[in-house]
Order: structure tokens, then sequence, then C-alpha cells
């Protein structure tokens, strides 16, 4: 597998053991010049106004409000089509998704740094494009995609730049048991080529753990990471189970890390304060 002649800057070095406080995606732009699974602090935009801003109660049907009809539906349901109330559960779940977002940007900065970190130990810097590591046809895609774009730049990069602009789903393609390598190609085994030899032992802080529970646990954490940053409603969903599981998986892989989020997490403030509406069941 060759590199699709993109330079790297061997010159200058870094770090790969220490794990870094959470900066996902600082910039919020990924290596193909869109918003990025990180940025974390400025991708997430601020409730609408209040209600006690208004004069007088909004005119939900007539639009006057911000959040329009239409953006509510899904709330309304949950709310017996009570439009103050539905507004209130949509405000609450704008907080509780910018507190997830913030502490889903650490978890993913540690599972990133710590698979990416293994890897390189495993087979080198340059894992990615090293066919022993057998990616499937998907995950070769998405890393053809961000070499071509670090290319075009025409600056020297790394190869942990690389690493930094896979996103939260390529690293947990990882952790599968691996899909199709193309035509005439054998399936890919990632049990054999990525978990064993390298990627188990990010996750050294709990034994015996398998590559299938270690998906199991990271795959609702990535999908849950999606809606927030769609502005998909959470409400409906067992957030502190959630919140409980962001801790776990980090705490496998850097308990530091797990200390530092659960000192900083608003989480479980917010919680506190759901309003009485769309409870789940």
């Amino acid at each position: 597998m060759n590199d699709k002649g993109d330079s790297y800057d061997h010159s200058r070095s870094r770090d790969q053991t220490a794990i870094v406080l959470p900066r996902a995606h600082t910039t919020g732009t990924r290596a193909d010049g869109r918003g990025g699974p990180g940025a974390y602090e400025r991708s997430v935009v601020q409730p609408p106004a209040r209600v006690n801003a208004l004069s007088g109660p909004p005119d939900f049907d007539a639009g006057i409000h911000p959040v329009r009809r239409g953006r509510l539906s899904s709330y309304l349901r949950f709310t017996d089509d009570d439009g103050e109330r539905a507004l209130e559960l949509y405000e609450w779940n704008e907080d509780v998704s910018s507190a997830f977002y913030r502490i889903l940007g650490s978890f993913e900065v540690t599972l990133r740094h710590s698979m990416n970190d293994c890897l390189v130990k495993a087979y080198g810097r340059h894992w990615f494009t090293d066919p022993r590591v057998g990616l499937d046809r998907g995950a070769q895609v998405a890393v053809d995609k961000v070499l071509h774009s670090l290319g075009r730049r025409r600056v020297p990069f790394q190869p942990l730049d690389v690493s930094e602009a896979l996103t939260l789903g390529f690293w947990a393609r990882l952790l599968t048991r691996g899909g199709s390598m193309g035509r005439n190609r054998p399936k890919a085994d990632y049990e054999k080529t990525i978990w064993r030899p390298a990627v188990r032992k990010a996750f050294h802080h709990r034994r015996h753990l398998t590559r299938g529970e270690v998906y199991a646990s990271v795959r609702p954490l990535h999908e849950l990471r999606n809606r927030v940053a769609h502005y998909q409603p959470i409400h409906h969903l067992d957030l502190a189970v959630e919140h409980r599981r962001i801790l776990d998986v980090t705490g496998w892989m850097c308990p530091e890390m797990r200390v530092w989020i659960s000192q900083k997490t608003q989480v479980p403030r917010l919680l506190q304060e759901r309003p009485e509406v769309g409870l789940r069941g």
C-alpha cells in the first residue's frame, strides 16, 4: 500500500506516549475542510433566548420564537403538544448536549491517542499505510481521503497529523471484526492484525477485556456523539448510563483523564435539573 506520494516532515517529533488534555480538532476543521468531530467548545450553538426574555408567551404556530414549530415537533410529542413545556425540554436538551460534547471530546482524544500509540509501537509511525495492518476498504478510503487532503496543503506533515484527522467513527471501526478489503481479497481480520498485537494494550487498566466488549461500549458513545453533533434530541436516552460509560471507557485507557472528566463534567448537575417532561418510559 503506497502513501500516495504524500510527504512527511521527519525532522520534527512528537511525544507518542503522554495523554493530552481534551483539545479534539480544536480548529473545528477536518483534513477534508469540513467541520471536524472536535472543536467542541466552538461547534455547539448557544440555546435560543429564554421565554422570559420575550414580552409574552411565544406564538409557536406563527414562528415568532427563533425555534420554529417544526424544530420542536419531536419535543411536542413528549409533552402532549404543550408548546411551553416543549420549549423547556428543548432548551434543557441543548444544555445537556453541550455538557456531553465537552466530555465526549475528552473521551475521543484519549481513545485516538491511546489506540494510535499502540499501533505505532506495533507497526511504526506509518501504520495506516502498512499492509500488515490489513485495513478494510472503508477504513482505507478514510485514510486515503485524509492523506489526499493533507497533501494538497503543500506543507510537510507528520504521521500524527493523519491520526488526528481521522474521525471517531474510524477508531470505532478498528474495534470491529473488520470488513471487506476489496474484490478478490480476503476479509480483514482486525482481531488478528489490530486487536491482539496492538490495540488491546490501549485498555490495559481493565484486565481480560475482549475486542467485542470494548466495541460494545465505544459504539453507543460514537452514536451519542453523532446525535449531539447534529443537534438531535438526546433527552429520551438514559443519559446517566451514557455518562458512566464515558467515565468507564476512558478509565480503561487513562485513569487520570477519567478523574479529570469527573471533576469538570456538568452532566450530573444538569440531570438533576431535568424538566418534569419527556422522561423515558
